[in-house]
């Protein structure tokens, strides 16, 4: 089956993130990819604007930054290390 991968991935409904999809390729890509993201998203914004909820059901910058990370970093080192 094309993207499946020889390891437990992270999914998340509620984000679409979908680790099965990656490739040795694209894995190798992601952590500067996810940095120049997230320095675009940053850059300007005071430390509050990036805590505060814009509403309370959304998240605030730095909350979506988390989530970002935390489903991407396991799938990146195991796609690293699959890959090496």
């Amino acid at each position: 089956m094309p993207g499946e991968v020889p390891y437990s991935t992270e999914t998340c409904d509620e984000c679409g993130f979908d680790g099965r999809d990656w490739t040795a390729q694209s894995v190798s890509a992601e952590p500067a990819r996810l940095a120049e993201a997230w320095r675009s998203a940053f850059d300007g914004r005071s430390d509050l604007d990036l805590r505060t909820r814009p509403k309370p059901e959304v998240w605030s910058a730095v909350e979506y930054a988390l989530h970002d990370a935390i489903h991407h970093l396991d799938d990146i080192e195991k796609g690293l290390a699959q890959s090496a």
